[in-house]
């Protein structure tokens, strides 16, 4: 994807700008994190609260980028590179959301982020799925259970399956804007659900191609 780094600098300049925008006008202690009652209980200086998340967006560009590098399989991460870029495209993008929805509460706009980060979620999770299920085999991106990664025919059937259902069970993260009390409890299940799923369908998957080649090693042992 040559066009990766120019997007990923260019949202990173975006949450930098904003907070240049804001800065003159933004309190000298800044409300950084809210309860499901949207009432603030995290708070920052500004001068931290300006730059912490534009610096969090470029140490985790960084890192997703360049991590897959040292896996000794990296040559089957090159072949869904795009879907893997696209996912931290989109990441970075909620993140400066995110980082804009934070000043604007505090010069006076309460834009509640309840709906923004439920929205952020349901995309990021959605692209979770896809990038699963365009996955190959490798010790750094997928569903990598056990069974996965000593076959790779297990490994394509478990991240198809799994990907499917995060992309499926992704808008369910859009009903924490309207059950804030239940915020957490809706992300464990989109997370949780089609990643247990996923866990149990692998070993199955194992399971059956296997079977019959522990019968024969039963035999010679005899």
């Amino acid at each position: 994807m040559k066009l990766f780094w120019p997007a990923v600098g260019g949202i990173i300049l975006f949450a930098l700008l904003a907070s240049a925008a804001l800065y003159a006008d933004l309190p000298a202690r800044m409300a950084t994190h809210w309860n499901a009652a949207n009432q603030a209980n995290g708070f920052m200086p500004k001068e931290w609260a300006a730059l912490f998340m534009p610096l969090l967006m470029l140490a985790l560009a960084l890192l997703l980028h360049y991590l897959p590098r040292i896996d000794p399989l990296r040559r089957n991460i090159e072949s869904f590179e795009t879907q893997y870029h696209q996912f931290i495209l989109i990441l970075m993008a909620f993140l400066a959301i995110i980082h804009v929805q934070v000043p604007l509460w505090n010069i006076g706009l309460p834009i509640s982020p309840g709906p923004v980060v439920s929205i952020g979620l349901a995309a990021l999770f959605f692209s979770v799925g896809r990038l699963c299920a365009a996955s190959r085999q490798n010790y750094t991106i997928g569903i990598r259970t056990p069974w996965a990664l000593s076959d790779s025919r297990v490994w394509d059937k478990t991240n198809k399956f799994g990907g499917r259902l995060f992309m499926l069970f992704s808008p369910i993260a859009l009903l924490g804007a309207f059950y804030p009390n239940l915020y957490l409890p809706i992300v464990l299940a989109v997370v949780l659900i089609p990643g247990l799923a996923a866990v149990i369908y692998s070993y199955m998957v194992y399971k059956k191609l296997h079977k019959g080649s522990k019968k024969s090693h039963a035999k010679k042992r005899r």
